[in-house]
């Protein structure tokens, strides 16, 4: 065996002395430094076993309880054959005004980041256009369009789902 055990070999060793193999069972009787270390876990261990066992500090079976009568009660009480309906449920229902500008904002976002590297690499661009056929080009402008506004509808869709749940 090369150097010291490890700490999980010397933890196994703790809990069960059977599972190391016999060269570990032997370094770890024989060198006082991975002793000591068993030692002190053995030490970590039994102390960790007699911390006392985490409670609440309030009595959550009355907690509980209470609410449930609390909701007997209430249903009880409430003996309209008409559903009233639950105010979540209103709150989707209500329809919400649109926000138009964050639209906006995104389209004129997405048009910069198309539009920049556009204006900036004209000549390049062209060039490029110059050497592949009309229809090769129709169909790199249409794929990446598509991609841009597939990835601006999802950014849209996802900043508006973060919106909504911050409402309910």
């Amino acid at each position: 065996m090369n150097g010291h055990l490890t700490d999980e070999m010397i933890q196994e060793f703790i809990w069960d002395p059977e599972a190391l193999d016999l060269s570990a069972r032997a370094h770890i009787l024989t060198c006082e430094h991975c002793k000591t270390r068993a030692e002190n876990y053995q030490v970590l261990f039994t102390e960790m076993e007699q911390l006392p066992k985490p409670a609440f500090n309030f009595d959550l079976s009355n907690l509980v309880l209470n609410q449930i009568m609390d909701q007997k009660l209430n249903a009880s009480v409430n003996t309209n054959p008409v559903m009233s309906p639950v105010p979540a449920i209103e709150k989707l229902n209500a329809s919400k005004p649109k926000n138009i500008w964050t639209g906006i904002v995104i389209t004129l976002m997405a048009i910069g980041l198309i539009g920049t590297p556009v204006y900036l690499f004209k000549d390049s661009f062209q060039d490029i256009i110059a050497e592949v056929s009309v229809m090769g080009t129709y169909v790199i402008i249409m794929t990446v369009v598509l991609i841009a506004a597939f990835l601006v509808f999802d950014e849209y869709r996802k900043y508006n789902h973060q919106i909504n749940s911050l409402d309910i």
